[in-house]
């Protein structure tokens, strides 16, 4: 029937973060606003070490950016299910 609104969301959050598609083939906007999720970051730094054959310093910028969102999003998780 209908989809729930986390599926939606979860849908437009992997079109828009290159986890469906690269995001080199989408507008710079959408570049931008892919980047505000951990996704893009990840795919990042996936692409390097696989599709490029990057090493762990190759990636540290993307490694940071996650470390970011874990510092911010575990402790707001946590007092979330309190």
């Amino acid at each position: 029937m209908g989809e729930s609104l986390a599926e939606c969301a979860l849908r437009e959050c992997l079109e828009e973060t290159g986890c469906l598609w690269p995001l080199a083939i989408v507008p710079a906007s959408l570049r931008v606003i892919g980047h505000l999720t951990p996704h893009a970051s990840a795919m990042d730094g996936f692409i390097e070490v696989i599709g490029n054959r990057g090493s762990l310093g190759d990636i540290v910028p993307e490694l940071v950016v996650l470390l970011g969102f874990a510092a911010v999003l575990l402790p707001l998780s946590v007092v979330a299910t309190r």
